[in-house]
């Protein structure tokens, strides 16, 4: 399993996390507003198996906006805390298709 240091370095290997069989035929353009030490704005697009990842806004419309503390976002992605269990607490704010979150578990194995 990948272990993540820091929020800026899960982004930077979020390859290696990344099943691409899970996302054939998938596309999607993600938005992640992390907050507090270490946050910042970051994206992912995915197009059919194929994984883009950089910092900043998004290049283009996000299909799906997830807000979150920097904190928190690592905790899930190190697979410390349940993502199901963070949304349901308000850790994990997402908006617009919801779907994407699932699809976005399903992607890295959660």
């Amino acid at each position: 399993m990948t272990s993540f240091s820091s929020v800026a370095d899960m982004f930077n290997r979020l390859g290696e996390a990344f099943r691409a069989e899970k996302a054939k035929g998938d596309k999607a353009l993600l938005a992640f507003e992390l907050g507090g030490e270490g946050g910042g704005s970051f994206w992912m697009q995915v197009v059919d198996g194929n994984l883009t990842t950089g910092t900043g806004a998004a290049p283009g419309e996000p299909d799906l906006i997830l807000r979150a503390s920097a904190e928190d976002f690592l905790k899930i992605m190190n697979r410390e805390m349940n993502p199901m269990t963070a949304f349901m607490s308000g850790k994990v704010k997402a908006e617009r298709n919801m779907g994407m979150a699932m699809k976005l578990m399903a992607w890295f194995g959660m």
